[in-house]
């Protein structure tokens, strides 16, 4: 992939420049409209740039291009996401080797500025592989050798951002302002590779755990590099981490299918401190200051190839011995801090690795913490052994380490927890055979920062363990004016924490009598940071994965900014990243509100939120003045006063501050109300003032009962009857919330209401609609008025007549609605059954993927357990013939007896082996058991999301 790389970008280079030399340089209009169309029909991405500029100037006597804006995003399901936007992009040729036209030297290649986004799905698919996938057409003749050469002097790349996300191996890593140099002649079969790099901030998580962040990275090396076999070996190296230094040596190489190497490291010092730089929170605090003790001893390897199939060899080993820190201007240190820990796997398989941390000691103000764990076959069935004890005096904290300012914290923490046994018997539910015991309390626990605006305190709070769950015993947290109590359990946490795809189930009661969110929440801006706007905006909630969680609620008070609830009970679920509200009731708004729906972040980039609503009796004003969404879809609300009860569903896309996206939101609702009083609305003063009727500035509507209906954009209202006084009034029609309007109102209005000036619009609207219609119309005890209302909220059009003159407009406004309904209805039908299809076709493609892979790991377990037990027998018949050799020498007698030994050391390394083989072959096939189980739930989860 890597050669295959290489040589396609030398191509595109060499091909760029050829065309901008020979080509004049007032067709440089054309060349880039040929590159972009190129582009586009060879990448599965969208390429552009804004600018390109052709110099002999800038780095005379070579030639320079210069792309502006370079620019290429994703795909389908990359659709939104840029893998790289660099604002500048140089490249430097010699010109003169252009004039000898047979080696084209390019002397640098200098990329400013880029941010790079590399993807990885969870299905395994990148958003790098871009290049459309082109059938090879086997060639008549061979082709002739090409007499192009290019040799690249430079490459130089100035303050990158990258970002590495893999949602495969749920790890990510974030590079932030890199410098890179990489110098030496690609044309040569053979070279010298300089290179140097340096990172602001370099920061490496895997599996949720933040292995290095944002720690300072150098890394400068010379490389021998066999270019014509693609292999490179180590030269000179330097590699800092921090304050941390490292050696390497050996070789790397790019193999046809994955990488060979054979690779070592160690520490270039025995310093402690230098270790300790890699503890973020001690290194950002004051670090030179930081007196300590101690040695350190680090050093590993990687030997072998990494492909699809296999990992090399590898091993790590730490110790620290007899360490300590201390700031000198804090009374206490951390002593007497021993690590003895190692990760080892000759073999390669995954499954062989084995993780031991024998020793982890540390006192803190004169409190010991131990920690030991050793771990086994940690793919196939992970073996732990481990345990942990200390106690933690949150107040000693502050004895050896500066807290921020403002910081505070006291009470204690103790932990005594021990491990031992497999998870294959806690999956089996034989928890006798496995060993999970001891618990965590913390007791009067103290918090404050300047990033709170109360103290925190738990009083209580208690975790007792078993191998089935995490019993939390109790629970009482206090901050502010608020407090929450607690109790649950947490199942399956082991399988959680050691498989991938483990998932952690639990169950939680928790009761609160006032829960104010205000508490938990600093709106205060720092002196720093202060505007003339201090309003916060809401990011997206993001709900973990492999999470299936049970919450019942019981709130006497919940505040929220300007939200306020009361006697809240209901059930809140947590599963495959939703949340579902189940039966939530409430009061709010002077009435009950009965909730029940999901918020899904399976994208996190366009979370959907999808409930149904039954609210009784909550006051009109109210909710307007609470609810953006209800200004939004019923901005009459505010000019309206009574109280209504609505049902109501519909689903939305959300943005990224958890606004709802209206255009995408589609539902359907009822709501009725014994009478609603209406005054000061615009739309209602024009007409009032066209039919020149006072009484309809202000309407008192009795007996409502409407149905309505939003989709793209705009709130549809089916036709309902309503009566004010002796005026009955049928009306339809739509709000958008771009404020746009179009409504119809049919008014029964009794001749008797027509005086004044009234009886002049009457008597109008009469000889209009003779006019028209060619009839002798005459006023009868009722006038039926039609208005069709056009324009906006704030600026509506209104136009009137009788109803037999304005029928047809009437019937051609009410048909429009429908048809916009009926296609809207269709797209989101059509639009439903697609995702459903997507969504059972990668379900598919994850299973199927999952058991090839542990079919591929569990031949791997039994070819290495195979070749294990051949080495086992190798070894035995090479003892057995020494021990025959040894005893012939004696004699007959002790021959016999040599032979005897020897027959019975070959029959206990073939009962070994046997037992490595068929220990291997059990071990392969709970791996492929484990993998269909998976695999049939993650069908089974995605077939019922589309029956939802």
């Amino acid at each position: 992939m890597a050669r295959k790389i290489l040589k396609i970008s030398a191509i595109v280079i060499a091909a760029l420049f050829i065309l901008a030399l020979i080509i004049p340089f007032a067709f440089k209009g054309k060349i880039t409209e040929a590159v972009k169309k190129e582009a586009s029909s060879s990448l599965n991405a969208s390429m552009d740039f804004k600018k390109v500029s052709l110099s002999l100037i800038r780095h005379f006597p070579n030639f320079t291009l210069n792309l502006k804006n370079l620019t290429i995003v994703g795909k389908d399901e990359f659709k939104d996401d840029t893998l790289a936007n660099i604002p500048s992009l140089q490249v430097v040729v010699n010109i003169a080797s252009v004039i000898r036209g047979s080696n084209y030297e390019i002397k640098k290649i200098i990329i400013d500025d880029p941010r790079l986004l590399f993807k990885v799905l969870a299905n395994g698919k990148a958003n790098w592989d871009i290049v459309k996938k082109t059938e090879e057409k086997p060639q008549a003749k061979p082709s002739q050798p090409s007499n192009f050469r290019m040799t690249l002097k430079k490459l130089k790349i100035n303050h990158a951002y990258i970002v590495y996300d893999d949602r495969s191996l749920n790890a990510r890593v974030v590079i932030k302002d890199m410098n890179h140099s990489l110098s030496g002649d690609f044309s040569a079969d053979f070279t010298k590779l300089k290179t140097a790099t340096d990172i602001a901030e370099f920061t490496m998580n895997y599996g949720g755990i933040d292995y290095l962040y944002k720690t300072k990275t150098v890394l400068k090396a010379k490389i021998d590099a066999d270019l014509k076999n693609m292999k490179f070996t180590i030269d000179e190296t330097e590699l800092d981490l921090n304050d941390l230094k490292l050696d390497a040596s050996g070789w790397f190489s790019m193999l046809a299918k994955g990488y060979g190497m054979d690779l070592k490291f160690s520490a270039k010092q025995n310093d402690f401190k230098a270790f300790l730089s890699l503890i973020p929170a001690v290194y950002s605090k004051d670090f030179n200051t930081v007196k300590t003790m101690g040695t350190l001893a680090f050093n590993g390897y990687v030997k072998g190839t990494y492909n699809d199939n296999t990992i090399p060899a590898f091993g790590i080993n730490l110790k620290i011995n007899d360490a300590m820190f201390r700031y000198p201007s804090l009374p206490a240190a951390v002593t007497n801090i021993n690590i003895d820990a190692k990760a080892n796997n000759p073999t390669g398989v995954p499954d062989a690795t084995a993780i031991d941390i024998t020793k982890m000691h540390f006192e803190m103000a004169g409190n010991p913490v131990d920690l030991r764990l050793s771990v086994r076959t940690p793919v196939s069935d992970p073996q732990l052994d481990g345990n942990i004890k200390g106690l933690f005096n949150l107040a000693d904290v502050s004895k050896v380490y500066p807290l921020d300012k403002g910081m505070t914290m006291s009470g204690t923490i103790k932990a005594d927890v021990s491990l031992n046994g497999r998870l294959s018997s806690i999956e089996k539910e034989k928890y006798d055979e496995f060993r999970a015991n001891g618990n965590i309390t913390a007791s009067n626990v103290k918090y404050k920062s300047n990033d709170l605006p109360k103290e925190i305190s738990v009083n209580n709070a208690v975790l007792n363990f078993s191998p089935a769950y995490i019993d939390l015993a109790a629970f009482q947290m206090k901050t502010g004016s608020s407090d929450l109590s607690a109790k649950g359990k947490l199942q399956n946490y082991l399988a959680y924490f050691l498989k991938k795809n483990g998932v952690l189930t639990g169950t939680l009661t928790t009761a609160s009598s006032m829960m104010n969110m205000s508490d938990f929440m600093n709106t205060s801006p720092s002196s720093s940071t202060a505007t003339a706007d201090t309003t916060s905006t809401m990011n997206v909630v993001e709900i973990p994965a492999n999470i299936d969680f049970t919450m019942n609620a019981s709130f006497g008070k919940f505040i929220y900014d300007k939200y306020e609830m009361t006697n809240i009970s209901g059930i809140v679920k947590m599963k495959n990243q939703e949340l579902q509200l189940d039966g939530l009731k409430l009061n709010m708004l002077d009435g009950q509100i009965t909730m029940n729906g999901n918020y899904n972040t399976v994208n996190p980039k366009k979370p959907q939120l999808k409930f149904d609503f039954d609210i009784s009796q909550v006051d009109v004003k109210k909710a307007f003045k609470t609810f953006n969404t209800v200004q939004k879809l019923a901005p009459i609300a505010e000019k309206t006063s009574g109280r209504v009860s609505t049902k109501l569903n519909f689903n939305t896309a959300l943005d990224e501050h958890m606004n709802p996206v209206y255009n995408s939101m589609n539902g359907k609702g009822t709501l009725t109300s014994s009478v609603l009083r209406i005054e000061n609305v615009t739309t209602l003063n024009k007409i009032a003032d066209v039919l020149k009727m006072e009484k309809l500035r202000k309407l008192s509507l009795e007996k409502i009962n409407l149905a309505y209906e939003f989709a793209d954009g705009k709130v549809y209202v089916k036709p309902f009857d309503v009566k004010t006084g002796d005026i009955k009034t049928n009306i339809s029609g739509f709000t958008g919330f771009d404020k746009t309007i179009g409504y119809t109102m049919n008014f029964d209005i009794p001749r008797s209401e027509f005086g004044g000036k009234a009886n002049g619009v009457l008597n109008n609207l009469i000889a209009d609609a003779n006019k028209k219609t060619g009839t002798g119309f005459k006023a009868g005890e009722t006038i039926p008025v039609a208005v069709i209302v056009g324009g906006t909220i704030t600026n509506p059009t209104i136009k009137t007549g009788l109803k037999n003159v304005m029928s047809s407009a009437v019937e051609d406004l009410k048909n429009q609605v429908k048809n916009e309904l009926v296609k809207k209805k269709e797209e989101v039908v059509a639009k439903v059954k697609t995702e459903a299809n997507n969504l059972i076709s990668d379900a598919d493609a994850r299973a199927a993927k999952l058991i090839a892979d542990a079919q591929k790991q569990a031949d791997n377990i039994v070819k290495a357990a195979q070749t294990a037990a051949d080495k086992v027998k190798a070894e035995a018949a090479k003892q057995a013939d020494q021990l025959v050799a040894e005893g012939n020498k004696k004699g007959a007698i002790a021959g016999f007896a040599a032979k005897k030994a020897a027959d019975k050391v070959k029959k206990e390394a073939d009962v070994k082996a046997g037992k490595l083989v068929d220990e291997a072959r059990k071990q392969s096939q709970v791996v492929i058991d484990k993998a269909r189980a998976e695999a049939d739930k993650l069908k089974q989860d995605a077939r019922a999301k589309v029956n939802k």
